[in-house]
């Protein structure tokens, strides 16, 4: 029980304790050696005209172009402790028994010169440079016991007299701090050095600065700042003293708003101002990852570069931004901040904490906080009102005054607070985890809880007022309300809801007010009620002005003319007025380690235009100075590298950067990689590049967050290719241009062409000639083969007049023989007649006897006779036949000679085609004794069944 109630004491003690002061120091962005993969330890840093970054490490020289890293390393791979850059960016660089210099070839690679080997009647013997200054056309390269000279191309080697840790320029000539020695100026033409008078023996100096034409800063090791105007030398007392003096001292640089950063071995950074006042300390336990400084340097954009033992750091001097923060023990999430009485109040989930704001030339530069009114838990919000404060936390609503807490109602969950008018009186209302509640004035103009809004019991989170006194509530997740009031303001007497403006639904809507107007956003763009015609309309101009913070969902009044913008990534400062929107300033959330909460990301307006970015148990302070301007040039960007080669990337070569003239290149190197740097990029985020290319032929392009591109498959002809670095909303920063050609390629070129049209003439004529020849020979090839197919034309129209005449010969001879036969046959069938009327005058002449005169019957006997055929008859048809019809008889015979001459008539017979009575008429048989004879001739002649006696006769 003793030992709970001891913890109770302490952990009660430790919230009413004030925490240890934190300082306001500047963001910073660590780069590890995995980022810019060479070793932990780096010693020194320098930067050229073009604002490339160069850093001497123990693995060679690093090259940072605001985007990417590359290392260049020397002869034997080794480090590099000091570098150098003149003014035709010449890169010296200093190493262990090892000088010389880097310098950019017109295609952007660097190519290295060692000054080291042409040193003449020296040996270098464990040199190593540790520093290098140029004085007129003599660049001098320092080690502890000797100092090199390069001048008119010749390299000598001295020894120095005593041992030096460095070499230093000052208007009044070089200086050095020589061991034992002390702090001393030195003459490199006679190699004598001279210690300077008043200063101890004990003080090692270890940097300059020349603040002006007549004085200097001077760093020690362990005793302080000192100043030197040549002759005098005195302590220039600051705050940061303590530190100096026991961390080793080591490096010293000067920002260009005269902020003196002093690195030390043992405890990071510490910067004063040329007043001694400490405005702020870095060492590992607030962010740097390694306490040992070895080098530093300010750039041209006002960032200071930090090289430690592990690592690299850089300091974001040149932005308006400190961090407070993380705070020990912590504080919490801070959900809202206010600047009230001098005093900063931090609302935080874990109780309400106040701190002085400590300044320092106008400019803070340290927070305590500590508990306040032992209010614990969730804080919401801090709303300035009518010299109050008023608190919405957890549990119930507060107010401070006078430094004082006291109740302001018993409503707890106050998202937010606004003032305006309803029915004519003043009012606050406040936006709460169960609805709407309403304070008004007493007659001391006091404000006191009236009610809470009877019929709306939403957990509301933004409320503002309209001039026409409609009430917009924010819901917590999703929608929004137009509340209107009954005249006493209990009551609701109208209430609308919208779930989106677009084809979204059951969304986020927020509700703000620019310049006195109410508007309305959804992550996508900014709206507002039209009066008119009872609608949500989209602020179309005020979309297009902010581009991509057109998806801001919250925005917060800085005064009365600037508005901060605020994304889940980043934020913009935007001034608004006289219609015109002008962007100030852009964030990048990514500048900061700290978190912040999602979509509660708050900044915060506090006095004399400063604004607080809100996060987990630290905030960053936002101080523009002059006003609200920019300071620094647009930043300049830079063609890096470009990559000529074929399609399969063999032989790869590096063309000339040069952006004046054109640059060719051969046909077949056809794939171009181009590679742009922006060394001075402000730090406002990732960086966006436009890449367009044109020619007469083609024009496109793209847009994206790297800074490499590639063109492949390029057709011969003449282009033009632009970068353009382009913030988020599409505003351009800045851009280049490169001329190029692809040629076509040999056998395309003039001197080709005509040879090809030679070539082609030729062709065309021995085409030409060869076909004339081809076209020739297939015309005499086609008249010889008409000429044949006439003459077979001809032949066959002979063989048809032939065959016509044969046919019709043999149909002559057909007819004739028909005639023939038809005549022969009457003259067998008269004989046959005459023999009949004979036989009859034979047999009247038997009966009649002498009564028939016999010389009348011999007469008639006589002409009978006469005119009878004799036998010859049938052998004069037959030869007739037989010639008619080519030898039928003797072929008959031949091949059948067992055929009678009846047989052979009756073939005869059958030839002609003629019916069976004819034939036993012309024969003088029955028609039997004709049917009976066919039948006997298809025996003898061995015919088929299937065919007919007269098809086989046509066939002999």
């Amino acid at each position: 029980m003793i030992r709970n109630r001891l913890f109770f004491l302490f952990f009660f003690l430790l919230f009413l304790l004030p925490l240890a002061a934190v300082e306001l120091t500047p963001t910073i962005r660590n780069f590890s050696k995995k980022e810019y993969r060479a070793f932990s330890q780096n010693w020194a840093i320098a930067q050229d005209s073009d604002g490339y970054l160069y850093i001497g490490n123990s693995a060679g020289l690093l090259r940072y172009d605001g985007l990417r890293w590359e290392l260049f390393r020397l002869p034997g791979n080794k480090l590099v402790r000091s570098v150098y850059i003149d003014a035709n960016d010449r890169i010296y660089v200093g190493a262990y028994e090892e000088f010389g210099f880097f310098e950019k070839e017109r295609n952007g690679s660097l190519s290295y010169h060692s000054l080291s080997d042409g040193l003449y009647g020296y040996a270098m013997k464990n040199d190593e440079v540790w520093s290098i200054l140029q004085s007129g056309d003599t660049v001098c390269f320092q080690s502890f016991n000797s100092y090199f000279t390069f001048s008119d191309k010749k390299v000598r080697g001295e020894h120095l007299p005593k041992m030096a840790l460095f070499f230093r320029k000052l208007p009044q000539g070089i200086f050095s701090y020589f061991i034992n020695e002390g702090f001393s100026g030195f003459d490199m033409q006679r190699n004598r050095y001279s210690p300077v008078q008043g200063v101890p023996s004990s003080h090692s100096v270890i940097e300059m600065l020349n603040l002006n034409d007549s004085v200097n800063l001077l760093l020690t090791v362990n005793d302080g700042l000192f100043l030197f105007d040549g002759t005098q030398y005195r302590a220039f007392p600051s705050e940061a003293d303590p530190i100096l003096k026991r961390a080793n001292a080591n490096r010293m640089t000067i920002t260009q708003d005269s902020v003196v950063i002093i690195g030390t071995i043992l405890d990071g950074l510490v910067a004063v101002n040329m007043k001694g006042e400490q405005l702020w300390h870095l060492n590992t336990g607030s962010g740097l990852p390694n306490n040992t400084v070895l080098g530093l340097f300010n750039d041209s954009d006002n960032n200071t570069w930090v090289a430690l033992d592990k690592g690299i750091t850089r300091l974001n001097t040149g932005k308006q931004l400190s961090i407070a923060g993380p705070f020990d023990p912590a504080v919490g999430m801070i959900y809202d901040v206010a600047l009230f009485e001098n005093n900063l109040y931090l609302a935080t989930n874990q109780g309400l904490y106040r701190s002085k704001f400590v300044r320092k030339k106008n400019r803070p530069v340290e927070v305590d906080p500590v508990l306040f009114g032992n209010l614990r838990e969730q804080v919401w919000s801090l709303t300035l009102v009518d010299e109050q404060l008023i608190i919405g936390h957890n549990t119930k609503t507060y107010s401070v005054r006078n430094g004082e807490m006291d109740l302001f109602s018993e409503i707890g969950g106050g998202y937010s607070v606004t003032e305006g008018k309803i029915e004519g009186q003043d009012v606050l209302i406040q936006g709460t985890y169960s609805g709407l509640c309403l304070y008004k004035k007493d007659e001391n103009g006091n404000w006191f809880f009236s009610n809470m809004v009877e019929g709306y019991n939403y957990p509301t989170r933004f409320v503002e007022i309209d001039y026409q006194g409609t009430i917009w509530c924010s819901h917590l997740y999703k929608g929004l309300y137009a509340v209107r009031l009954t005249p006493d303001l209990k009551k609701l007497s109208d209430l609308d809801y919208y779930a989106s403006f677009s084809d979204k639904s059951s969304i986020t809507l927020n509700v703000f007010k620019i310049k006195n107007r109410v508007v309305f956003c959804d992550y996508d763009k900014f709206y507002t009620f039209d009066d008119l015609t009872e609608e949500m309309v989209a602020l179309t101009d005020l979309n297009d002005a902010l581009g991509g913070f057109s998806k801001s969902y919250r925005v917060s009044k800085c005064d009365e003319n600037h508005y901060w913008f605020i994304r889940n990534d980043r934020a913009a400062l935007v001034s608004i007025e006289n219609s015109s929107l002008k962007f100030v300033d852009v964030i990048n959330y990514n500048l900061f380690n700290q978190e912040a909460v999602d979509n509660f990301n708050q900044i915060c307006p506090v006095d004399s235009g400063y604004s607080i970015f809100c996060f987990d148990n630290a905030f960053a302070l936002h101080h523009p100075e002059q006003g609200y301007s920019r300071r620094g040039e647009m930043p300049k960007l830079l063609l890096k590298r470009i990559e000529v080669s074929d399609n399969a990337k063999t032989n790869i070569v590096l063309a000339d950067l040069s952006s004046s003239v054109m640059h060719r290149f051969e046909s077949n190197r056809n794939r171009i990689s181009f590679s742009v740097a922006v060394p001075e990029l402000p730090v406002v985020g990732p960086a966006r590049f436009a890449y367009t290319l044109k020619s007469s032929k083609v024009s496109y392009s793209d847009t994206l967050n790297t800074n490499e591109y590639e063109l492949m498959d390029l057709n011969p002809g003449e282009y033009t290719f632009n970068v353009s670095l382009i913030r988020p909303r599409g505003k351009e920063l800045a851009s280049i241009s490169y001329s190029f050609e692809i040629q076509v390629p040999w056998y395309l070129s003039l001197p080709a062409q005509v040879f090809y049209l030679i070539l082609a003439v030729c062709i065309f004529c021995a085409v030409y000639v060869m076909l004339r020849r081809n076209y020739d020979k297939r015309k005499k090839r086609f008249l010889e083969e008409q000429e044949i197919i006439r003459h077979k034309e001809l032949e066959e129209q002979e063989r048809q007049i032939i065959r016509l005449e044969k046919e019709r010969l043999e149909s002559e001879l057909a007819l004739k023989s028909k005639e023939l036969a038809g005549i022969t046959m009457s003259i067998i069938s008269k004989n046959e007649i005459l023999q009949h009327i004979k036989d009859e005058l034979i047999a009247q002449k038997t009966v009649l006897g002498s009564q028939y005169p016999t010389r009348y019957y011999e007469k008639v006997i006589h002409l009978i006779n006469t005119n009878m055929s004799n036998n010859n008859d049938w052998e004069v048809f037959k030869t007739n036949f037989d010639r008619i019809h080519e030898n039928f008889f003797r072929i008959l015979h031949d091949r059948y000679p067992e055929l009678t001459s009846n047989d052979l008539r009756l073939c005869a017979y059958i030839r002609l085609n003629m019916p069976s009575k004819d034939i036993a008429q012309l024969m003088n048989v029955s028609l039997k004794a004709v049917e009976v004879g066919r039948y006997r001739l298809r025996k003898k002649l061995n015919i088929p069944t299937e065919k007919s006696l007269f098809d086989f006769m046509l066939e002999i």
